[in-house]
């Protein structure tokens, strides 16, 4: 139960007392709330969301009960009196609610033990008004029978529970959960201030985890890994889940933020923290490249949509605030803060947070006082600029001019001059008259052979003295949160120059990403993004190569339903590009790749209707099928079963969901997870059908309906199958998934309508829905469908004619 109090009442004690009746799928409850009524009002408002209340009663100070006229709405209670100024009050409730299944409020959770024995938890999140600090008897409660391991840290405990007979894959969880207390501790010169820290994985959970204080709660994917298995993958989902819920102890519970509206700082920090973290303590993360290379990408494409939001919104309410947990608050606000720590440098930056945490130690702060804290510590006006970045929506393109030299030409440090301008990116329709006068404070890095040169940008258009080279790159290592379009002709070069060694891998993922986005909103050729992907089709790097596929399909996914001579030179395109990565002497054998990249091309084997025929991996799917997995390395498994189902029949896929039940017998969370996720790459509609029967089974937990049906996007007869589906058990879904989830669902199943027919029909069945609890994502969504097939429509002469001069058709 949370208060939801006017500014005039403040809560100042809750003394909670909750029995659960698990059997019985209920629970009663009583609660005292000592409130101060700081100004007099006539009703005091308390949310009670699924809550049935007995009784209700109020009194002032040790005096006896007001009489009260009490209103209960589904949502809330209303106590009705007059209530006097500075007094203090008692309001002291009875209450039952119903033990649900829906991961939403006081819910039931179940797991099956190893003997198959199920064994059932409650579990409590509390959630309370981010200004209201209150004595709570508890933040969250987890009720049943677990396992645990435990370490202790100097004066504090630090424990890891599971599911029983999860114990020892929580390993990895409790040295990391230990390095990083120690780790914040010193970082911000502040010891955590519990006796205990406890994390809990939970079979049934909607959010990836909770930084409830000294109870973390996490999905057990994102706690448990088997130890005798070197999964890295695993790994880094595990550290960077731990690790942002750690922050959190100091960024969000020791400070919380004052109002909904400043959501985006502690979850920008802590996204941020965790990666910093993981950078400091994991090498083998590379925590800091990953997420430029892919994280940053996807806030990129989101804040590129007219229905994205500003990071912080001022008129955000409670209700409101739910739908920005998204890609703008975490990872786009997470680029600005990249951005912030490195104009005003590391040590500034951290100076900072330690006086904004020690000057609001147990209190609430607004973005005023951390920037206000970051003012003091670097000597910069900080909240000037950083407000431009977090309270305007989008972020700029800059265009780059031909540079032109001036000075002797045989001079080797002549100054090149080059013109840049910016303005608003939108990946569909123009930009208002508004829009067009914002400026993006900016600091541009430029990049040639001869290093890196930085220039203030904070101006419409302005013009560039470049030292010594012809040739640059503009967002050096693409820590700046913008695109940059350039002419075709230096696109070339600089695709030409990936080889050189002076252009970073997150520079060439992004000249990539950037051409990519800027191709699909119609500022340069598709043609252009193809001469770039095959001018670096010699790259060796992993994330370069995640780039190059995920573009690729973005491109042909666009074309699914489109002109099918074009669909197929795309799909020969694409092919081509495979196989000559691959090279004559066959994919495994190939000493220039690393297996992280080979087992990349594997699955885009899977899109390609098996583009490389290679022996050995042959000899790889029946070793898998024959289930000898534990010696197909980790890599490999994930991206065999993928090519299997992507090519299988229907005994393909029964194989694969023996596979997920051998793992649930064994409780082998990340197996069990990896199976999930490959389940939606079957390409053959009898397949598809056969998966969507896989959702809505008792067998399926809720949290993995999105994780199966993800990969659907990844072929025509998935996307179809997949709207069809969706359509016919929404009802169903609206009543059974959490907030959260659907949330997560909506943008999957519209991800792959492209065609403004498929846009008229999704926007005619959402018409009459109450979209209220996911108007954001939706709105996104059905914008991404129309700027797909717009793009489809401006862009076919011109990939016609390229993949004509090219062969392909």
């Amino acid at each position: 139960m949370s208060h939801n109090a006017p500014d005039p009442v403040i809560p100042l004690e809750y003394h909670l007392t909750l029995e659960p009746l698990i059997k019985e799928s209920k629970f009663y409850g009583n609660i005292t709330i000592k409130v101060a009524v700081l100004q007099e009002i006539n009703s005091l408002e308390l949310d009670c969301v699924g809550l049935v209340v007995h009784r209700a009663s109020v009194r002032q100070g040790s005096g006896e009960s007001l009489s009260l006229s009490i209103r209960q709405s589904e949502a809330r209670i209303i106590l009705e009196d007059k209530f006097k100024t500075n007094s203090i009050y008692f309001i002291e409730l009875e209450y039952e609610g119903v033990l649900v299944e829906n991961l939403v409020g006081f819910y039931k959770s179940s797991y099956s033990d190893e003997r198959g024995q199920k064994h059932w938890l409650s579990v409590f999140p509390c959630i309370d008004e981010p200004a209201l600090k209150a004595k709570f008897t508890l933040v969250a409660l987890v009720i049943g029978e677990l396992g645990s391991i435990q370490q202790r840290n100097e004066n504090r405990v630090i424990s890891v529970y599971t599911p029983l007979g999860s114990e020892q894959q929580a390993e990895f969880a409790l040295k990391t959960a230990k390095r990083g207390l120690e780790f914040f501790e010193a970082l911000f010169n502040s010891s955590y201030q519990l006796p205990k820290l406890d994390l809990v994985a939970i079979p049934d959970f909607a959010a990836g985890a909770m930084e409830n204080w000294g109870l973390l709660t996490f999905r057990t994917t994102k706690l448990l890994c088997d130890s005798n298995k070197t999964d890295i993958a695993a790994e880094k989902r595990i550290a960077d889940a731990i690790l942002h819920e750690i922050s959190h102890q100091w960024l969000g519970n020791s400070v919380t933020i004052k109002t909904w509206a400043s959501l985006w700082l502690k979850e920008s920090l802590a996204t941020w923290m965790a990666h910093y973290a993981r950078d400091k303590l994991f090498d083998a993360h590379d925590a800091w490249r990953a997420f430029i290379t892919e994280k940053q990408q996807s806030a990129l494409e989101l804040d590129s949509l007219r229905s994205s939001h500003p990071i912080e919104n001022l008129e955000c309410s409670k209700d409101e605030s739910v739908q920005t947990f998204d890609d703008i608050s975490y990872r786009k606000g997470c680029s600005v803060l990249l951005m912030l720590a490195k104009s005003i440098g590391e040590d500034a930056f951290f100076e900072g947070i330690g006086i904004y945490l020690g000057r609001h130690k147990f209190a609430s702060a607004s973005s005023k006082d951390f920037w206000g804290a970051l003012e003091e510590s670097s000597n910069n006006k900080v909240g000037a600029w950083m407000s431009v970045w977090t309270r305007t929506q989008g972020f700029p393109v800059v265009k780059v001019s031909t540079p032109f030299h001036s000075g002797n030409s045989t001079q080797k440090n002549r100054c090149h001059h080059v013109q840049v301008s910016q303005e608003m990116f939108l990946l569909g329709g123009k930009i208002t008259p508004d829009e067009a006068t914002v400026i993006y404070p900016l600091q541009l890095s430029i990049r040639s052979r001869n290093g890196v040169e930085e220039f203030p940008f904070q101006e419409r258009d302005m013009s560039l003295p470049v030292l010594g080279t012809e040739m640059f790159k503009v967002n050096a290592d693409h820590l700046g949160f913008y695109r940059t379009w350039y002419e075709k002709g230096h696109l070339c070069r600089l695709g030409e120059a990936h080889s050189e060694g002076w252009l970073s891998i997150e520079d060439r993922v992004g000249l990539i990403s950037d051409t990519t986005a800027i191709a699909k909103a119609g500022l340069q050729n598709a043609s252009d993004l193809l001469d770039l992907i095959n001018a670096m089709h010699s790259d060796t790097n992993y994330h370069v190569w995640v780039q190059i596929i995920k573009s690729l399909n973005t491109l042909r996914s666009a074309w699914f339903f489109g002109d099918e001579e074009i669909v197929n030179g795309l799909d020969q395109h694409f092919q081509a590009v495979i196989r000559r990565k691959v090279g004559t002497e066959g994919l495994l054998e190939n000493r220039n790749l690393s297996d992280d990249l080979k087992g990349l091309l594997l699955r885009a084997c899977g899109h390609m209707r098996r583009a490389v025929n290679d022996p050995g991996v042959d000899d790889m799917i029946e070793r898998l099928k024959k289930r000898a997995s534990d010696s197909i390395s980790s890599p490999f498994f994930s991206s065999l079963l993928s090519l299997m189902l992507s090519h299988g029949h229907i005994e393909d896929l029964e194989f694969a969901l023996r596979l997920y039940q051998d793992a649930k017998g064994k409780a082998d969370e990340n197996a069990m997870l990896v199976v999930l996720e490959t389940l939606g790459r079957v390409q053959k509609s009898e397949l598809v059908e056969r998966v969507l029967q896989l959702p809505l089974t008792v067998a399926t937990k809720d949290q993995d309906i999105c994780i199966i049906l993800e990969h659907l996007q990844d072929s025509a007869a998935g996307v179809l199958g997949l709207w069809r589906w969706f359509k016919q058990v929404w009802k169903v879904l609206e009543t059974r998934l959490a907030p959260d989830l659907l949330r997560n669902l909506i943008p999957i199943v519209l991800g792959g309508l492209c065609t403004e027919p498929q846009f008229l029909e999704a926007q005619q069945f959402f018409a009459p829905c109450d979209t209220m609890l996911y108007q954001q994502v939706l709105a996104g969504a059905l914008e991404q469908i129309c700027c797909r097939a717009t793009w489809v429509q401006n862009s076919g002469s011109d990939l016609r004619k390229w993949l004509g001069e090219h062969h392909y058709v």
